[in-house]
């Protein structure tokens, strides 16, 4: 038997406060996520340069004065200080978009066709652009000083922090790569060298894992969504049984027998 339009209708605000919840506590988990991560991300920053300048490059660390070694530190700093407010501006801008109000319930929730999973994936997306960038600056920024050799080209540099296919990981520490390329005479072009060049390539797998507290808040963020895409489908099925009961009740409602 189908249930009245009352019934329906209790049935959709209910779904709707139900998740409007579910958002706000999404919202809410997320911020932890990106707060812990911008920490996490500060200390492998710093270890994987340190390894660079340590392992990788002793004599070329070395070979800077003291203030230069400071202002490198400091520089380092502040490429991490940049990356945690870069991390902060993606969940800003989601916040304001889906902030949970009358405006979103009346106007967005009923025309929303967006699962809780393909939000997750995209601000994932901006996260990993985010480490790639920050990959890039620190790696030019030793380069600058002189600690990576400027025989290596910016671009093949860029090139290596974005693909971690054609990569060798380090496996003596985290966030790093190993990248073997060849190196041509510029006064004769037929010779040739191979080189090694250990670089920062971060990792957001690598970050989770160093940090025990970034897994456990992933599987919430995990357990949410789906738990979001549920809702989502139930209540398109509640609003597809409501204009159905609308549109029976239009008919009967404009139906006259002939005499």
């Amino acid at each position: 038997m189908a249930r009245s339009l009352e019934r329906i209708q209790q049935e959709i605000t209910a779904q709707e406060k139900a998740i409007g919840l579910l958002v706000t506590e999404f919202q809410t988990i997320y911020s932890q996520y990106l707060t812990l991560l911008g920490q996490a991300l500060h200390q492998q920053l710093m270890q994987a340069s340190y390894h660079v300048c340590t392992q990788g490059y002793p004599e070329s660390f070395l070979a800077l004065s003291f203030d230069g070694r400071h202002q490198l530190q400091q520089d380092l700093r502040k490429i991490s200080k940049e990356s945690q407010a870069e991390l902060r501006s993606h969940l800003e801008r989601w916040l304001k978009e889906w902030e949970v109000g009358e405006q979103f319930l009346a106007v967005k929730l009923p025309k929303m066709n967006y699962p809780f999973s393909k939000l997750q994936e995209e601000i994932e997306e901006e996260i990993a652009k985010t480490l790639q960038n920050i990959s890039i600056q620190t790696n030019q920024l030793l380069q600058d000083r002189g600690i990576i050799p400027h025989k290596l080209p910016s671009k093949v540099l860029e090139a290596a922090a974005k693909s971690e296919a054609s990569t060798e990981m380090n496996p003596g520490a985290a966030n790093l790569l190993n990248l073997v390329v060849e190196t041509k005479n510029d006064e004769d072009p037929e010779d040739s060298n191979l080189m090694r060049i250990l670089a920062i390539n971060l990792r957001l797998s690598e970050i989770e894992f160093s940090d025990s507290s970034l897994t456990v808040t992933r599987n919430q963020i995990r357990s949410l969504a789906a738990k979001g895409g549920k809702l989502q489908r139930d209540y398109r099925k509640i609003q597809r049984e409501l204009a159905i009961a609308k549109a029976e009740a239009a008919w009967r409602s404009s139906w006259f027998e002939d005499n």
